[in-house]
């Protein structure tokens, strides 16, 4: 689970007082193999996990220095398995919705060519988090699945510390980059708690002219271990590796 790249992005300042932008952003995730450095072993259950997030964020000066900036996410996911390992057991896991907004408070303290912007702000738990459902595999049997990392939302209300940089190398071209850390300071109440999270993102803005602008960016994610108080019957309750 990840804050939106683009809450860290190339956005400096809060520009003239007043001033409010939208943007819609579209994500894919494709995730075929376990995550590196899980203990989950090889993928015997076939399980593949795709995600498509479509994100509206809104940026609204309050000041020259003071903006707020709130972003919605509508998330897809769907996550095919083979319940251990075997064919006839397969389901076909599907979960849509709202995801979690996120409400952040963004000060500038930099000047017009470098631009120094501290981040303040919380995840709210807008999107269902319920992990547990009953799915009807390809033998006609009932599995029971606990799937917390796979819902639209987290359940948590989190609060959110970051900080921006950017330079404007000439009109229209600059370079940028940011940090992101998102402690968890509780269970939800599915009895799921999510590992802390930091976030990093750099990249530069390249105006091609004529209201083009190209956008690279690099990002890296790391994250702790979840820990589940609540998992099915013949599982222990404990970190999630």
């Amino acid at each position: 689970p990840s804050v939106p790249v683009g809450i860290v992005s190339n956005r400096q300042g809060a520009g003239p007082r007043g001033l409010l932008s939208l943007d819609l952003a579209t994500n894919f995730e494709n995730n075929k193999n376990p995550i590196a450095g899980s203990s989950t072993g090889p993928n015997a259950e076939n399980e593949t996990t795709f995600i498509r997030t479509i994100t509206l964020t809104g940026s609204y000066s309050l000041s020259d220095r003071l903006g707020l900036l709130l972003s919605l996410p509508y998330r897809e996911i769907t996550a095919p398995k083979d319940v251990g390992g075997s064919a006839a057991r397969h389901i076909d896991r599907s979960f849509r919705g709202l995801g979690d907004a996120i409400l952040l408070a963004r000060y500038d303290l930099g000047n017009r060519r470098q631009q120094w912007n501290p981040l303040f702000g919380i995840r709210i738990p807008t999107g269902s988090a319920n992990p547990n459902h009953n799915w009807v595999a390809a033998d006609g049997t009932v599995i029971l699945s606990r799937d917390p990392v796979l819902q639209p939302g987290y359940g948590t209300l989190d609060p959110l510390l970051g900080v921006q940089w950017g330079r404007t190398l000439k009109p229209g071209n600059g370079i940028f980059a940011g940090a992101l850390y998102r402690p968890t300071v509780m269970l939800n109440r599915h009895g799921y708690r999510w590992g802390n999270e930091f976030q990093l993102t750099t990249g530069a803005s390249l105006s091609l002219g004529r209201g083009v602008t190209f956008l690279p960016q690099l990002f890296y994610q790391a994250s702790g271990h979840d820990r589940d108080s609540q998992p099915l019957p013949g599982r222990s309750p404990g970190v999630i590796r």
